[in-house]
């Protein structure tokens, strides 16, 4: 078939891959706030308070997509060029969380209680690299790492004949996925830009979050003896 087209003389359309002038580094911004207090000799307590900001994150921008708005179809800027692949920085991000921690220690023994609050939340899901036809698709939404609650406890603990006994248990509260409706929806020609109740000109909802019930709650647990 490709030999037919050559002989045929059909080419396909150029897709140029292009940068942004003026390309920035991805930085990140970051304060805590925190108090400590110890209860007794053998044990304290700490809140922190963390946030952070995430700037410049690189991101594709596809500004010549096959507009399907209209009949027939074609392509948004020009028919000379196929897509169009614009790499950019405009993506954020932010992480706010609370920290509460509580340490027990009674000689070489010790306990440790954590709890997390967090919310995540960016322009795009974080977790993968974006390829958006529309720039109304780059707004503020909780992305696949918005973990709500975390809980983890640690031990450290002597045992006789030189044994030590430590682990690590953590429990997380469900973090959301990202669900597409799998019709065409903003009719760019692309089904991975099309949330749940997007529209033409609508993001709609990049994730759904599951239930909040045990079952979807995610354990692990790690513990070892050493000698």
């Amino acid at each position: 078939m490709l030999r037919q087209r050559v002989i045929a003389g059909a080419t396909a359309a150029v897709a140029p891959i292009l940068m942004v002038n003026e390309m920035k580094t991805p930085h990140s911004l970051q304060m805590s706030l925190g108090v400590g207090h110890q209860l007794m000799p053998e044990s304290g307590i700490n809140v922190d308070y963390v946030r952070q900001h995430m700037d410049n994150l690189y991101v594709q921008r596809n500004p010549n997509y096959l507009d399907k708005t209209v009949t027939p179809a074609r392509r948004k800027l020009t028919p000379a060029y196929g897509d169009i692949l614009i790499w950019d920085d405009i993506g954020q991000s932010d992480y706010s969380s609370v920290l509460l921690r509580a340490t027990y220690q009674r000689g070489k023994a010790r306990f440790n209680l954590g709890y997390t609050l967090g919310w995540y939340q960016g322009d795009f899901d974080t977790a993968g690299l974006p390829n958006f036809r529309y720039d109304f698709l780059f707004n503020r939404q909780r992305t696949t790492g918005d973990e709500r609650h975390r809980v983890a406890f640690s031990h450290i603990l002597p045992l006789p004949f030189g044994f030590t006994f430590s682990g690590v248990t953590t429990i997380a509260s469900p973090r959301p996925f990202l669900s597409t409706d799998g019709r065409d929806i903003n009719l760019n020609d692309v089904l991975a830009d099309d949330f749940l109740g997007g529209t033409v000109c609508s993001t709609g909802n990049r994730t759904t979050m599951p239930a909040n019930a045990w079952k979807n709650w995610y354990p692990t647990v790690d513990v070892r003896l050493d000698w």
